[in-house]
């Protein structure tokens, strides 16, 4: 199947969706895959690239902006449940379901085989419990950031992990697991994620985290798309501090749709 079919059938299955919310939606295309949405009497526009050069990253951010506008037309409430005004339209599967349903639509395919990874990581890090390593697979496919004009992502869609970010308002939350995200946009690497750390401040984040909340969280994840050993290694004993109190730390290097763990430099 093309590239452009398989972003035809994303956008086909995205639709039958917000069908399924009880919205009206009429599609075209041109350049674009567009939608057209009516729901509560407000009316909002979706497009969809027919042809991106990262299907993966692309049908993540055109997910992303159409949750944004369900919500901005009372179709989604901000808590990512369903508006009020649409719940007595729904059951009570579709009402909790929703989200899960818009984020199963994103085609996998190009996304690092999880078996691959997993061996990666209990390589690299094979002091990593077996717990630690089941979070961190459960969360695989959600952990990438979409790309320079978006953040992570929901955090609701990785429950029961904190998302250290800086225009978070819960970093003060403590949890058992805790993940962020380092990117530094420079005019070498333009590639910066929107709402992430620069990677020397993602690492002092991290550990003033575990120094709050170092009775609940047991395992710190960051991912990061830029690697300096010799910045990384000044926070060595600080970590090495905090994993002998029981907190396992993880890093992992994000290139394209590939998720690669890496060890700290100074093991």
């Amino acid at each position: 199947m093309s590239n452009s079919a398989k972003q035809r059938q994303f956008f086909n299955d995205a639709v039958h969706v917000v069908r399924e919310l009880g919205c009206e939606v009429t599609t075209s295309q041109n350049k674009h895959f567009k939608a057209t949405i009516s729901c509560n009497n407000k009316v909002g526009t979706w497009s969809v690239s027919t042809s991106p050069s990262s299907r993966f990253n692309a049908q993540r951010e055109a997910i992303s902006d159409l949750k944004k506008l369900l919500r901005t037309i009372g179709a989604l409430a901000e808590n990512q449940s369903l508006g009020q005004s649409m719940l007595h339209m729904m059951t009570p599967n579709h009402r909790t379901s929703t989200t899960s349903a818009l984020n199963a639509v994103i085609q996998r395919d190009q996304i690092m085989n999880p078996s691959l990874f997993k061996k990666l990581l209990s390589d690299t890090y094979p002091e990593l419990s077996a717990e630690s390593v089941s979070a961190i697979l459960d969360i695989f496919e959600k952990i990438l950031p979409t790309g320079t004009n978006e953040s992570r992502g929901d955090s609701a869609a990785i429950p029961d992990w904190a998302v250290l970010e800086p225009e978070a308002q819960s970093n003060a939350l403590c949890a058992q697991k805790v993940l962020v995200t380092a990117s530094d946009k420079s005019n070498r690497f333009q590639f910066g994620w929107k709402n992430s750390y620069k990677l020397k401040e993602s690492v002092e984040v991290l550990l003033n985290y575990y120094q709050s909340c170092q009775h609940t969280t047991k395992l710190g994840v960051l991912v990061t798309n830029v690697w300096r050993p010799g910045e990384i290694s000044l926070y060595a004993s600080g970590i090495d501090a905090f994993e002998s109190r029981g907190i396992q730390s993880v890093a992992i290097i994000a290139s394209g749709t590939s998720l690669l763990p890496i060890c700290w430099p100074w093991r």
